[in-house]
């Protein structure tokens, strides 16, 4: 009896001591991922090799505050997980140390069964070339700003570090934002496919995922940024929704996506798919039971109050918005303001302009004539009665020069009751007029009122010729003529 309790507790326990595929997982969020037996996965990799890359502190970019605590919980994760982990921080993740990381140690060391995960968390940048076409870079903490092709890290020389390395499987985790991936479908193998996956990790996989597409910023919540957050819950079994005891790469996608969409409220959009093969990279879990934790009282206090934290930020946003719009606004007056300030100058000036011009036109020799008339220019306007020419339409037809003591008439007769139009002309003589000016009959009623009310007008003319009065109307019209 002793011995058949005891072979199997051997086999199960050096199966366990596997180096990669069943590493135990220290607990953490969602749901553990079972495997169903041991010895149903066999050998599925080589040496699992990882690494990670974190920048918040850049040379000429702006800061970041949390990618560093994102390279560094990944990176214990994957050591966790088995992997073998080559970290680089801060000022040693410079486009030379990843050039010959990623494209000289790495490929000399991995063999054709093995996998390899690089982790990137920093700034991103989407350039647009020549030909309209997109590319991604990620950014070295000595990256220029401006030159970016050469100081950067585009998604071509990425493809270049896949095609140097002879691993099976290679997954790109980017806690970035781009666009320009020229990724294809993953996941092309049916999950309900016959020997799933066995196909699935014994055919080539290169694969990515990253944290958002061009024009996005990657989000950052309880030290974490939000993408890094679900993936290490999706490491952590959360991905394994039927309990297969394993997660594939699309596994960890489809559960990543909708997961950072839902809480950036689709400000933020992870894309992922695959840069060469058919296969999918797998993580599998130890041999645990199956239980589905109910969030502890700490856990669900810190949601909450990444919750309020985040309402807060919106709330924040929202009133700087206000703030901005009400600002524009108040601009928006000050400029109208202005603008009716500037035009009223504009039309004095050209008021004392023409009043400069008419006053040297008509200046006599004699000085003493000229205050006299200067004086009754600037005389108040005057009229006897604001009604006394009601129901009468008078005509004021003056010559360009004249146009201000037209205007001046105009302004006095208005407030008398009258109903008055203007006309310009370029003639100066009383016969320019003679078969165009029609009168009101018993015009000599009303030439008293005008004339005392007009009497600040300098050189105004009457139409009242006798010889014209075949030509009224049964006349509403009176003339006024200011030529001379």
């Amino acid at each position: 009896m002793k011995s058949k309790i005891i072979i199997p507790a051997i086999l199960v326990l050096a199966i366990l001591c596997l180096p990669v595929h069943l590493c135990a997982a220290k607990a953490g969020r969602g749901v553990k991922v079972t495997a169903k037996s041991p010895g149903e996965f066999g050998e599925l990799y080589g040496k699992s090799y990882a690494v990670v890359i974190g920048i918040n502190n850049y040379e000429k970019w702006p800061s970041l505050e949390y990618a560093v605590n994102d390279a560094n919980a990944m990176e214990k994760k994957l050591k966790a997980l088995g992997f073998a982990t080559i970290s680089l921080i801060n000022q040693h993740a410079t486009r030379d140390n990843i050039l010959k990381i990623l494209g000289d140690e790495l490929p000399r060391k991995v063999e054709k069964n093995d996998r390899v995960i690089i982790f990137f968390a920093g700034h991103g940048q989407t350039e647009q070339l020549g030909d309209d076409s997109q590319m991604g870079y990620i950014i070295p903490v000595d990256a220029d700003t401006t030159n970016i092709f050469s100081t950067a890290i585009s998604m071509d020389q990425v493809r270049v570090f896949s095609r140097r390395m002879r691993a099976k499987h290679v997954l790109y985790l980017i806690d970035s934002c781009y666009a320009g991936l020229g990724l294809t479908r993953s996941g092309s193998i049916p999950p309900h496919e016959k020997d799933y996956l066995r196909k699935i990790t014994s055919r080539k996989a290169h694969q990515m995922l990253v944290a958002g597409g061009r024009g996005e910023l990657a989000h950052e919540e309880g030290s974490h940024g939000v993408f890094t957050k679900y993936v290490l819950e999706a490491l952590d079994g959360a991905a394994d929704q039927s309990e297969k005891g394993y997660v594939t790469f699309s596994d960890i996608s489809s559960y990543v996506k909708p997961k950072v969409s839902r809480q950036t409220r689709n400000k933020q959009i992870p894309q992922y798919g695959n840069i060469d093969g058919e296969g999918e990279f797998v993580f599998v879990a130890a041999a645990t039971p199956s239980v589905k934790h109910k969030p502890s009282a700490h856990k669900d206090s810190s949601r909450i109050d990444d919750e309020k934290k985040r309402l807060a930020e919106e709330r924040a946003e929202l009133e700087e918005q206000r703030a901005q719009l009400e600002e524009q606004k108040r601009l928006a007056k000050e400029r109208e303001k202005l603008e009716d300030e500037r035009l009223a100058l504009e039309n004095e000036r050209k008021k004392i302009e023409e009043d400069k011009k008419r006053t040297a036109y008509n200046q006599p020799s004699a000085s003493d004539a000229r205050s006299s008339r200067m004086s009754r220019r600037a005389a108040p306007l005057q009229a006897t009665s604001t009604n006394n020419l009601s129901g009468i339409t008078i005509r004021i037809v003056h010559v360009a020069r004249r146009k201000y003591d037209a205007e001046r008439a105009s302004l006095i007769l208005t407030k008398m009751g009258a109903q008055v139009h203007l006309y310009e002309t370029t003639d100066s003589g009383n016969s320019a007029f003679i078969g165009k000016l029609i009168t009101k009959n018993g015009y000599e009623n009303y030439t008293g009122t005008i004339i005392n009310a007009l009497s600040n007008i300098e050189n105004l003319t009457m139409d009242n010729a006798g010889g014209y009065q075949a030509y009224f109307n049964d006349g509403q019209v009176f003339n006024l003529w200011i030529a001379k």
